[in-house]
């Protein structure tokens, strides 16, 4: 199995280098990418003064996120709540 990298494709300001997330997906091959980047592009035109940015992981634009922001139920002592306490 080959390994997968994750790839972001952003809309980049020409002028002030800041960027807008577009799409995210997991890419094996040459291939995978042409067909992906075609898609997205034809169903996200590109606004004046933008250009397209294609980055991976490792990239600084790399936009991660934190899915949980909270915890999904709080902490509990191991052995359950004590009465009283």
């Amino acid at each position: 199995m080959k390994a997968m990298k994750i790839f972001q494709i952003h809309h980049q300001d020409e002028k002030n280098g800041s960027t807008e997330f577009i799409a995210q997906n997991e890419i094996e091959n040459e291939e995978q990418m042409s067909a992906w980047t075609k898609d997205v592009t034809e169903r996200n035109p590109l606004p004046e003064g933008k250009i397209w940015l294609i980055c991976n992981e490792k990239s600084r634009h790399f936009i991660m996120t934190n899915i949980y922001p909270e915890p999904i139920d709080p902490p509990r002592p191991i052995g359950g709540i004590k009465e009283g306490a």
